[in-house]
């Protein structure tokens, strides 16, 4: 697979340990990868200058997505060249626009739940069947919607529940602004500081060296790198409040 070449390291060093706390160390990921960008503002464009996914080299590209009635609407998936683990790919809405990482609607729910026991605020939703997506699709839509309008920084995942229905989890949380950076574990402060996303959310940690997966292990570890994640009550009050106003 000529894809292969293109990674910033090979599969072969994908060589990982699970802690008590199952974290996994990946140090390359971590020193080998892209320099991320940097951003200010959660709807802020992609630069033409820096890197985008438009200068994404032909060989890393796996296949387009296309959509029958929406004839402006066209994704890429495109290997990931930094992987955690094999068949890591990354799907990218629209390239040419040059969008950061968003949710385009163009495109519940039967009800709303909420994940309790998890650190972070939350919405989740579920889909039974067929029948219930344009109606569900559309609530979904209007949460995202209004993250976006209020700015308030967010991460979605997807998966099938046990019984089969799709299940979609919304994290509001804290934005963060500049370079995506991680900062080596400090022992004098007793803590490590890197950046959550929707994979850390969803429960994989992927650290690049053994103490930071030994810190994630103490007692409390997972819940406190969670908590600071959080959006603010005063933000996370709004959003509700917006969303119980509309009817949502």
């Amino acid at each position: 697979m000529s894809v292969l070449r293109h990674l910033k390291y090979s599969l072969n060093e994908l060589v990982w340990d699970l802690t008590s706390a199952e974290s996994e160390i990946l140090k390359n990921r971590f020193c080998n990868r892209r320099q991320p960008s940097s951003f200010w503002a959660i709807d802020e464009p992609c630069s033409v200058e820096d890197f985008n996914f438009t200068k994404v080299d032909p060989s890393e590209r796996l296949f387009q997505i296309s959509f029958r009635n929406l004839s402006d609407c066209c994704s890429l998936v495109v290997a990931n060249t930094s992987p955690f683990m094999m068949g890591h790919s990354l799907i990218i809405p629209d390239p040419g626009k040059l969008l950061n990482q968003p949710i385009r609607k163009k495109a519940s729910l039967p009800f709303y739940n909420e994940l309790e026991s998890h650190p972070v605020d939350n919405f989740v939703l579920e889909f039974h069947n067929v029948d219930e997506l344009q109606t569900s699709f559309g609530r979904l839509w209007n949460l995202v919607e209004r993250c976006q309008e209020m700015k308030i920084a967010h991460n979605l995942f997807a998966a099938r529940s046990a019984t089969g229905a799709l299940r979609v989890v919304l994290w509001p949380r804290r934005s963060v602004y500049g370079t995506k950076t991680y900062q080596e574990f400090s022992a004098s402060q007793g803590a490590c500081v890197f950046n959550i996303a929707v994979t850390e959310l969803a429960g994989m940690f992927v650290v690049p060296d053994a103490r930071t997966a030994h810190f994630l292990s103490l007692p409390s570890g997972f819940r406190n790198a969670y908590i600071g994640e959080r959006l603010n009550r005063y933000d996370m009050a709004q959003l509700e409040a917006s969303l119980a106003s509309s009817g949502i």
